[in-house]
């Protein structure tokens, strides 16, 4: 079944319904918009009476927003050196990665020049 879909005071349309969740991902619709069917096009209900799983999917969607961290400097100092004791098992991989990659190109090169 298709859907028209009341956009910015327009009607849109007809969407399926792997569009609509699509809409309702990028933000462009919220669970108020008003939905119609193509069985009933003057039928105008909000998109989470037809849908329910798309009401579901907006009670998921938690968004989080930091806007400070209030840490001491000592706090700060323990954090930054457990950071960094942390990094050495990737600066060790990427030491690996260097190696073997130069081992590879100048067995390549001296044999070109051989």
């Amino acid at each position: 079944m298709r859907y028209y879909l009341l956009i910015d005071s327009q009607a849109s349309g007809p969407h399926d319904i792997a569009q609509i969740a699509t809409l309702f991902d990028y933000g462009a619709i919220n669970k108020d918009t008003m939905s119609s069917s193509e069985t009933t096009p003057d039928d105008w209900r909000p998109i989470h009476e037809n849908f329910p799983s798309i009401a579901a999917m907006s009670k998921m969607t938690n968004e989080v927003c930091i806007t400070d961290i209030d840490m001491s400097f000592s706090s700060m100092i323990v954090f930054m050196v457990k950071w960094a004791f942390a990094s050495i098992p990737a600066f060790i991989i990427i030491a690996i990665i260097v190696f073997a990659i130069s081992a590879i190109l100048s067995a390549v090169v001296g044999g070109l020049f051989r």
